[in-house]
């Protein structure tokens, strides 16, 4: 295998992109593999998956890794809100394809911010950009937004993150990067308690005078509902000139799972006939990051289920020498989904996702906590609590702020006054549910504007609850993206909560359980309660919540349930 380090290619505005090229020991055209991540040329040999870069040449593949604008030995100024990597993912692409060592065809492979330059640069449909294996990433949405235009503290942490261990790059000025590093490490020990201060744009982590990146967080967060400012970072995500073949994939416990998904169903909507029938989707029992392992505590799901038992690098070889090569493999006959079943722990094969079989069930939200697939038939009374946003219900299990970790028990958050839960008796037989999970709520609140949330949990019968997947709704765009709708305090709304989506069997002897509550901080903003845009408001109000399930407010849990006779499977 042949090494270039630190080559230059050039970008339309005149950039120079820094690059690494390993080659077949032959020389000769063959077809590229490229990955172009923020996180340095080392997320080639960091990341488990993608080690291995001599199976590839010695495959007959050249594989580039581009290091984006702004990063490791590259020219230009990183935007971390990534505005900048459609055209330059575009730019690449065409340059590679022009290059004589190169056969015109061009693949990409990469996750999380490196999954996203993939499907950027799709949707820019440069010609030679046949084949991408866009993993465990954000696409539809800005980075640290969601579709319900709420934001994410976690991009704060990522930027803070990449200043501190790209500093010598970020800051180049060894005078200035001997005077910001003190500050920005005494703020990132902080940015947990900064995150409740008020306005969210005057958190001191994000004005530290002549450091890169927070203005992209500041924009980003006063951005949010401002449609300007999602059309200037081309967002959502338009495929509809995409032209190429995707293997997507995410795991159960990857914090892009509900994203990556949104990603699959937004291309299987716009895309044109050949890239939707050129599409898969790979769900595993995976965290994020290039690991796939299945250990978890004291969950394990076994090697043999790992990103090397399941040979994820030797799928995305075949990828490319079906789709590069134009190789006759068995590529083009593999399902559509695989997912694996949680509880039974085992893999299955579906047409769509949610697979067609699934029927949308409802489940009842019932007075004394009972979730119930028999709906109410005289009125219940509300169920009601107090929402402070200085004291948010939080996302995650107790000490894992900032991050999750995959598997920890949510039990103790129930003991809050402001959640709610609802959940069955012990289940005589099992449950398998497969698919997006929602909540069709109705419910009062005193507020000009709230939140509600609601988290999907399997409550174990020694009384540990596992969970699932978790989603949230702000209630002034309950209506969609950019549909504004004022709340009328007082009066009954209705609002569906996309939870997310779940692929797991409720096992005999335990409950299917969900948590509602107006917070799940700090993966969503709080909601001030004020109606006012909530990253410049500098104050908050409470709020009373009403939960309604009275028969003519028939709150209901929607999961899509494999019939009885697929438990034999």
């Amino acid at each position: 295998m042949r090494h270039i380090e630190n080559a230059k290619m050039p970008l339309r505005d005149g950039v120079l992109q820094n690059y690494d090229l390993y080659q077949p020991d032959a020389e000769g055209a063959y077809p590229v593999i490229l990955m172009r991540t923020p996180y340095t040329k080392a997320s080639l040999t960091q990341e488990r998956i993608y080690a291995n870069v001599r199976r590839y040449t010695d495959h007959g593949y050249h594989v580039m890794v581009a290091e984006c604008r702004g990063t490791g030995g590259s020219e230009g100024v990183l935007n971390a809100n990534t505005a900048s990597e459609y055209d330059d993912g575009v730019d690449t692409v065409v340059w590679i394809a022009a290059q004589p060592w190169c056969d015109g065809n061009v693949g990409m492979y990469g996750l999380s911010y490196f999954g996203f330059t993939q499907l950027a640069a799709a949707a820019e449909a440069p010609a030679a950009l046949k084949a991408i294996c866009p993993f465990m990433t954000q696409a539809m949405e800005p980075f640290g937004a969601q579709m319900t235009q709420t934001f994410n503290y976690g991009h704060l942490y990522w930027i803070y993150g990449q200043l501190i261990a790209q500093a010598e790059r970020f800051i180049p000025d060894r005078a200035e990067r001997e005077r910001l590093l003190p500050i920005l490490k005494e703020h990132a020990a902080k940015l947990d308690d900064y995150a409740l201060l008020l306005p969210a744009d005057r958190n001191p982590a994000a004005l530290v005078a002549g450091a890169p990146l927070v203005n992209d967080y500041l924009a980003l967060i006063r951005g949010m509902e401002d449609q300007a400012f999602w059309d200037t970072l081309r967002h959502p995500t338009d495929f509809r000139r995409a032209h190429t073949a995707m293997l997507h994939c995410t795991g159960w416990f990857d914090v892009c799972l509900n994203t990556t998904i949104h990603n699959w169903n937004a291309v299987m909507a716009q895309a044109d006939a050949f890239t939707r029938d050129a599409a898969r989707l790979i769900i595993g029992p995976w965290s994020h990051g290039g690991e796939f392992h299945t250990a978890f505590g004291a969950f394990n799901f076994g090697p043999e289920n790992d990103g090397a038992g399941q040979d994820i690098n030797g799928k995305m070889l075949a990828w490319f020498d079906c789709y590069l090569k134009g190789m006759r493999n068995d590529v083009r006959q593999w399902p559509t989904v695989r997912y694996f079943l949680l509880g039974r722990n085992e893999w299955r094969n579906a047409a769509a996702w949610p697979p067609a079989e699934a029927v949308p069930s409802p489940f009842y939200l019932r007075e004394q906590g009972r979730l119930d697939q028999v709906a109410p038939v005289t009125d219940e009374a509300p169920d009601c609590y107090r929402y402070d946003p200085m004291t948010p219900a939080p996302a995650y299990a107790p000490g894992r702020a900032g991050q999750i970790d995959p598997l920890p028990d949510y039990a103790p958050l129930c003991e809050r006054a402001d959640v709610i839960t609802y959940e069955t008796q012990p289940l005589s037989a099992p449950v398998t549910v497969a698919g997006t999970v929602s909540l069709r709520l109705y419910a009062v609140t005193t507020a000009k504007d709230t939140d509600f949330a609601c988290r999907l949990v399997d409550a174990y019968p020694d009384g540990r609850e596992f969970l699932l997947t978790q989603g949230l709704i702000r209630a002034k765009w309950r209506k969609g993206f950019f549909q504004h709708s004022p709340v009328v305090p007082g009066e009954p709304a209705e609002y569906t909560i996309e939870v997310g989506n779940v692929g797991n069997c409720f096992l005999p002897g335990h409950r299917i359980k969900i948590h509602v509550s107006s917070a799940l901080f700090p993966l969503y903003d709080r909601n001030l309660n004020t109606g006012e845009p909530s990253a410049t408001c500098d104050h908050c109000e409470t709020a009373q919540q009403q939960l309604l399930h009275d028969v003519a407010h028939a709150s209901h849990l929607i999961l899509p349930i494999l019939p009885q006779a697929d438990h034999a499977r």
